[in-house]
């Protein structure tokens, strides 16, 4: 009997599984076989661990996403996750140094997920460091202060690294829940070494003035910078309390940000459509095919349309559906990107998104 023997390692292991990004657990059981097991993260495969298994003989990791060394063969997939998963039967280490794992997907096909077999060790090795972001553990970096427009809150920031310096936008709400943007500068992204008494940008536009509660949320919303051809774009959030939060733009010459010249912004435009609740607004900073990318968020969606120029004459229109929320998973409610997505040094671009749980947990 192996049950008890499995049990203890993966026990003992369950926090490197974890890193490693395994959030599907199998169970190959003596005694009454789960045969459609849906999880709802890696808290069920844990929880499972700890009453002992109901008298499993072992577990195995069904692997999903993009962790290193990890490839996901299989092509059944909806949103990212096979809607059922039955029956690992077999493991095979000799395929070049490669864990292959077969099983069987929604119960009505084969497929297979493979790992190096170091990446694995290495994974379960609990002194080994994980590969999450860690929080600094000097934060919060900027944080409410005085009686004026960052007295309620300060959050939702934008940030560029320019001559040596990181520039901080930061949303900050005054008590009236009015939303303008403060501005802080870094050297080390961190530890602030210059913050500014006043706002450096408020709502001037009908379309983010306040029109309900003298005390409900408006404003412009959490800023998203872009710099293209030596001119700073801030996409945001605007709303005036009472009609959908809509997508907003305004730019600015980049040495014109850099020498504090905060009055030279450009009116402010509306992009998104009036009937439509849009927000998590982002410019790519490079042309795909000769177009602009601006990403926006439609419901539960992160959604892209393309823009022949930057003159938003005419507002977006379509949502090409980039990124959708995933049943079962931990963003299975709604997604939206956290900032632009950045150019990466293989050419690549990496998208960050933030995502909300069943549990409404960001």
């Amino acid at each position: 009997d192996l049950a008890p023997v499995t049990r203890h390692f993966l026990k003992q292991h369950r926090h490197g599984l974890a890193n490693l990004g395994i959030i599907k657990g199998i169970l190959l059981c003596q005694q009454q076989p789960l045969q459609y097991l849906q999880p709802r993260g890696f808290h069920i495969f844990r929880n499972l661990l700890a009453h002992g298994g109901g008298g499993c003989a072992g577990a195995l990791g069904i692997f999903e996403g993009k962790s290193r060394g990890i490839t996901d063969v299989a092509h059944q997939l909806q949103r990212g996750f096979e809607i059922t998963v039955a029956f690992a039967r077999k493991a095979d280490d000799k395929i070049g140094g490669v864990l292959r794992l077969y099983y069987g997907a929604a119960d009505t096909t084969c497929a297979a997920a493979d790992i190096h077999f170091d990446h694995l060790l290495r994974a379960l090795n609990p002194s080994r460091a994980s590969r999450t972001f860690a929080r600094a553990p000097e934060s919060p970096i900027i944080s409410p202060r005085g009686t004026g427009f960052e007295h309620n809150a300060t959050f939702n920031a934008g940030a560029i690294d320019q001559n040596g310096s990181v520039h901080i936008l930061y949303r900050a709400m005054d008590e009236q829940n009015t939303s303008t943007f403060g501005y802080a500068r870094s050297d080390d992204g961190i530890h602030i070494i210059e913050r500014l008494e006043k706002p450096v940008y408020v709502p001037r536009a009908d379309f983010e003035s306040k029109r309900g509660s003298p005390t409900g949320n408006s404003g412009c919303e959490d800023p998203r910078i872009t710099v293209i051809d030596d001119r700073l774009y801030v996409t945001y959030t605007a709303y005036d309390g009472v009609h959908n939060p809509r997508g907003a733009i305004s730019s600015i010459a980049l040495q014109d940000f850099l020498d504090r010249k905060f009055d030279t912004w450009t009116e402010p435009l509306l992009i998104t459509p009036d009937a439509v609740d849009d927000k998590d607004i982002g410019l790519l900073s490079d042309k795909v095919d000769g177009e602009y990318v601006l990403y926006h968020r439609i419901d539960r969606h992160v959604c892209a349309d393309m823009l022949p120029d930057l003159s938003f004459k005419k507002r977006v229109s379509r949502c090409i559906t980039v990124l959708g929320p995933r049943p079962g998973m931990w963003d299975e409610e709604k997604v939206g990107i956290a900032g632009p997505p950045m150019k990466m040094t293989d050419g690549n671009w990496l998208l960050i998104y933030h995502g909300v749980s069943h549990k409404n947990y960001y």
